[in-house]
């Protein structure tokens, strides 16, 4: 019925489309978005079609200037759900895929938005967050504008008009487009602990506050605290989607703020809901345990029901060369396997049967380009750390493609960790390849004093520790980098001593004075 009635207005509006006022552009567009329609025209025989919004962004972009502050931000929020790909045809005539994303609109609107206003204070909130949140969603960036934004709301002395779902949507999607706003995320902050209770933040506004704080790096103690009690204050979980309580932890195990507590409420609901596992995406299992593993928080019976998932969606599905890129939110590729293999061996939690399945399909992959340095070098420090069955195989295809021909300068791209969790998962695994230790060395012998500080003491020495232990001898390398290790450990004793020696003065001069 719904249905039927979008498109007989469409076929009315369609032939006057020229003739609207910038509102009616708006509410049509902002009507199609709400119910997730984004019909299909015209084909013109040559493979091009046009959407419904096509069609409207034509109209809108010569008439920007006639747009108010309402108008246009639910003009760009409207381009903003169809755009990210969340549109859809609600035409039974003919099909439609996800509009692309409507740069030159989106680049307008923010350039207009800049120069016409010098304030923005004929935007009310729901409208900067409707604003911001549309740009976040179509993943195009626009500093200019996100300032101006950040800026005003700043500057305001009251923020009680910001709806949680508002101050969320703002955070988010400052975040998401990395345009960070320290005063912004300050002033937040402080408003967040400023109320009494976080009643009026519902699930969806608490996973992308914690995440948004997160994401820039921010990790802000006394938030994340409020937060933590609110949500073990708090009967249940049940609103809580995947993505949610994925976010969640994620977010408290990246800005290095363990709540035990919490952990254990999420695990404990997420392993009670029988079949639940089903409903969450490949990239929210993985940053599910991950979260877990980095905050060593354990807990046996979500890691073997996150386990024995796994192994039936990797065996049902595959992995093939193009699920491997990570590409379909719905298969495992190589960053959710290296993720989770990663959280099983340092949550020191035993699955034969995963860690087993996910060698076997990893192997029969024509290669492992897919995998990115740090991917690779998890996966195999998983392995070595966990002391599964020898992965001969395993081991023999990673090297291989760090040694690729066609790859030659792909060493390059792996970091002072990625190098040493491999050459360090090697020896423990008791893996022996001549020919990628060779390679390692003469990478690390080339680097200067700052090189080797990226390094650090500790990979240093696990790196020597490495070598000694799979007893191939490469004497540059283990002269350099023993000269390194002593000469930090000097000058940390001597830092020791001097720090020792201003103590000891200052509490002679305070017994003198006394």
């Amino acid at each position: 019925r719904k249905e039927y009635i979008f498109n007989s207005i469409l076929d009315v509006a369609l032939p006057m489309l020229s003739e609207f006022e910038a509102h009616d552009l708006s509410n049509l567009a902002y009507a199609n978005a709400i119910v997730n329609s984004n019909p299909t025209l015209e084909d013109g025989g040559d493979g091009n079609t046009t959407t419904l919004f096509d069609r409207i962004a034509e109209e809108s972009l010569p008439r920007l200037g006639e747009f108010d502050p309402q108008r246009l931000s639910n003009l760009i929020w409207s381009f903003g759900m169809v755009g990210s790909g969340s549109g859809s045809s609600s035409s039974s005539s003919s099909s439609s895929s996800p509009s692309p994303p409507y740069p030159e609109l989106f680049r307008n609107v923010g350039d207009a938005i800049v120069s016409s206003y010098d304030t923005l204070d004929e935007f009310i909130p729901q409208n900067l967050s409707n604003l911001v949140l549309s740009y976040a969603k179509s993943g195009m960036p626009h500093p200019a504008l996100f300032r101006k934004v950040g800026d005003h709301i700043v500057s305001l002395e009251d923020h009680r008009e910001f709806y949680p779902m508002a101050i969320a949507n703002v955070l988010y999607s400052f975040a998401k487009v990395g345009a960070y706003h320290p005063p912004l995320f300050e002033r937040m902050a402080e408003h967040i602990f400023e109320q009494k209770k976080l009643s009026q933040y519902n699930h969806e506004s608490i996973s992308k506050v914690v995440w948004a704080y997160a994401a820039v790096g921010e990790p802000h103690p006394m938030l994340y605290r409020k937060i933590a009690a609110h949500l073990n204050a708090i009967p249940n979980m049940y609103k809580f989607t995947p993505r949610n309580l994925s976010d969640v932890v994620w977010a408290f195990a990246e800005a290095g703020q363990p709540k035990p507590k919490v952990f254990r409420k999420v695990a404990d609901h997420i392993a009670r809901r029988v079949g639940w596992l089903r409903e969450f995406k490949a990239r929210e299992v993985s940053n599910l345990v991950w979260a877990f593993a980095k905050c060593e928080e354990s807990h046996s019976k979500l890691f073997e029901k996150v386990g024995n998932h796994v192994v039936a969606a990797v065996a049902a599905a595959g992995l093939d060369d193009d699920d491997a890129d990570g590409s379909s939110s719905e298969s495992f590729g190589a960053k959710e396997l290296s993720d989770v293999v990663w959280a099983f061996a340092k949550a020191e939690e035993s699955h034969p049967r995963l860690f087993e399945e996910v060698a076997g399909r990893i192997v029969a992959l024509d290669d492992l380009r897919s995998f990115e340095p740090a991917e690779l070098s998890n996966l195999l420090w998983a392995y070595a750390w966990a002391e599964e069955l020898p992965r001969p195989r395993l081991f023999e295809k990673a090297a291989n493609r760090m040694l690729a021909a066609e790859l030659e300068d792909d060493l390059n791209s792996f970091g002072p960790q990625d190098l040493t969790n491999v050459v360090w998962a090697f020896a423990r695994a008791g893996e022996s390849h001549p020919r990628l230790f060779e390679r390692v060395a003469d990478r690390v012998v080339e680097l200067g004093e700052d090189g080797l500080h990226a390094f650090g003491t500790h990979n240093c020495s696990q790196i020597l520790w490495a070598f000694e232990s799979s007893e191939f001898v490469h004497a540059r390398l283990t002269e350099k980098l023993a000269a390194y290790v002593d000469e930090q450990m000097m000058d940390a004793e001597t830092s020791e001593e001097e720090s020792r020696d201003v103590s000891e003065n200052s509490n002679s001069l305070s017994a003198q004075s006394g």
